[in-house]
């Protein structure tokens, strides 16, 4: 059976890891929520301090499974089922970690698969910890490009309920659960990294 293939990962795994490395010098956990076809877990891990836990929806784990047959990552050690919104994520799993990233997964969300991810991520992670979000994101209520404007077009076309999330919403929920920005980054094709920064 031929890989599971995105474009998307493959045009935007190195930059990604850029950022990822500059955070990340500490060996830890790391949990990847929405692990999708699996590139990003494959490209990324071997090149991290971290043991990689990938999550997703359990009918998505074949296709990581498919890398991991033809490429043997020993840094990854676990496919887990995860769902935002499904159940509180601590009843879903009961491990805490020191890294939480995930990409391009908030927009394909509802708003409150979203905002319910954003109240309850804190419950998932260590003191400390980091949590990466990588995407396109509206700020001030406003696109950072036409191509995004259309993007969200086209999500809301094929599901209503997804759609690009405002960062304001988004950080107003992650404060209130003891996460704090601790940089934005512009990269390209309009999109954002936004880190932030855990403390009970």
């Amino acid at each position: 059976m031929e890989l599971p293939f995105s474009q998307a990962c493959e045009n935007n795994k190195n930059v990604i890891l850029n950022e990822l490395k500059r955070y990340i010098n500490v060996p830890g956990k790391l949990l990847e929520m929405g692990h999708g076809t699996g590139q990003h877990a494959i490209h990324m891990a071997p090149k991290l301090p971290v043991t990689w836990y990938a999550s997703d929806l359990p009918e998505n784990h074949e296709y990581l499974e498919m890398y991991l047959r033809q490429y043997p990552t020993e840094n990854i050690k676990s496919k887990i089922p995860l769902k935002a919104g499904a159940a509180p994520l601590h009843k879903q799993l009961i491990e805490t970690f020191d890294y939480i990233f995930t990409a391009n997964t908030l927009h394909i969300m509802s708003e409150e698969q979203a905002y319910a991810f954003c109240n309850e991520v804190a419950e998932l992670m260590q003191d400390n910890g980091l949590l990466f979000l990588y995407g396109p994101f509206k700020f001030g209520g406003e696109f950072t490009s036409e191509s995004n404007a259309n993007f969200d077009l086209s999500l809301k076309s094929r599901n209503p309920l997804s759609g690009i999330r405002d960062f304001e919403e988004l950080e107003d929920r992650l404060n209130e659960s003891g996460l704090e920005l601790a940089e934005r980054i512009d990269l390209p094709a309009n999109n954002q990294m936004l880190v932030f920064k855990f403390q009970r």
